[in-house]
């Protein structure tokens, strides 16, 4: 959670190694609704059949290495 307050959650890890992956702009826990406002460090690390990343229209701010894939 990135504020109970501000009902504001950060995007930590993706629940599957599909070939596109969506940040949503908003989530559900336990009932209550949250804007998704941030990507975390390694979100998306290891998932190398990822091809095309949906952002949502809340996330302001993400980490230098949400998405960490090395192709030879």
């Amino acid at each position: 959670m990135t504020s109970v307050k501000k009902k504001t959650v950060s995007f930590v890890k993706t629940a599957s190694k599909a070939k596109s992956s969506k940040i949503p702009a908003t989530v559900s826990i336990k009932g209550k609704k949250y804007k998704v406002t941030a990507i975390a460090a390694n979100a998306l690390k290891g998932n190398k059949k990822v091809t095309k990343i949906t952002i949502g229209k809340n996330v302001t701010r993400s980490a230098k290495k949400f998405f960490i894939t090395v192709r030879n």
